[in-house]
């Protein structure tokens, strides 16, 4: 019998039944899954340089996740995959249009351990110029809010902007004349202060917040002195010395002579 059609059966078949027809004649993961012909299995070079492509990190998880045997795909290392994962249910995610490496969906996890990923996938990735999304997002809502709250820090030391650069100088034609280039001195060097103050928050944000735990737990000792030694004969004004350390933080102070330092008395405090 002549088939009038012989396309029909073909638009009749899903794109499942296609995948599993072509099961059991695979040489390489790459004749089921396309996507992995052509993966660079070499680590990335200057992974400093942000020279990772999260990607290729992806599809480089899949092959070691994949394998063939006797012309089958089966999974040969099942971490890499969300549990439950058979090749049947991959190929058949596949074959509706959905696939894991390099885009979001609600399916298959490709997933990977610090080490495998510390030596295929270390390092970062550029964030792509003609694409907004990728480094707007982390500028709106973490590096700005970093900013504001980072100049708002005491700190200790800073360059300061010399006195000389702002003195008046409207009776002497040369100085006067010299103002833009004293404006834009200043500006350079409180500019400079700032960015090294923020390069060193970025650097130290872990430091600091254990600092600030450390504080936390300090405050609390010293409650417990004044709640303890309250009622013992500390007197009032050392009491009130010492919640205005409390208060005003770790600040180094100068005692004046003649004031006592509540340190060389209270030893458990200091």
């Amino acid at each position: 019998m002549r088939m009038k059609y012989p396309f029909a059966l073909l638009l009749l078949l899903s794109r499942d039944a296609v995948a599993l027809l072509h099961n059991g004649n695979f040489t390489t993961p790459s004749d089921a899954i396309p996507q992995l012909a052509g993966v660079s299995l070499a680590p990335p070079r200057h992974p400093g340089l942000g020279t990772m492509n999260i990607t290729n990190c992806c599809l480089r998880a899949l092959t070691d996740a994949f394998a063939v045997q006797n012309g089958y795909l089966v999974i040969s290392d099942p971490s890499f995959l969300s549990p439950g994962t058979t090749p049947e249910s991959f190929l058949s995610q596949m074959s509706q249009g959905e696939f894991p490496c390099g885009s979001d969906f609600k399916g298959t996890e490709v997933k990977a351990s610090y080490t495998w990923c510390s030596i295929y996938c270390a390092g970062y990735q550029k964030s792509q110029v003609n694409d907004a999304q990728e480094w707007v997002s982390p500028l709106v809502s973490f590096i700005l809010p970093c900013l504001v709250f980072s100049t708002a820090i005491p700190r200790r030391r800073r360059l300061q902007v010399s006195d000389v650069l702002f003195k008046r100088a409207l009776h002497n034609i040369y100085r006067f004349l010299l103002t833009p280039i004293r404006f834009v001195v200043a500006v350079f060097i409180v500019t400079l202060d700032y960015l090294i103050w923020l390069a060193l928050c970025f650097a130290f944000a872990g430091p600091m917040i254990l600092s600030g735990i450390y504080e936390a737990f300090l405050d609390s000792r010293i409650l417990d002195f004044v709640m303890r030694e309250g009622n013992a004969g500390l007197s009032k004004v050392m009491s009130t010395r010492l919640l205005y350390i409390i208060l005003v933080g770790n600040l180094d102070f100068k005692w004046k002579s003649g004031e006592s330092n509540p340190c060389s008395y209270y030893h458990y405090l200091c």
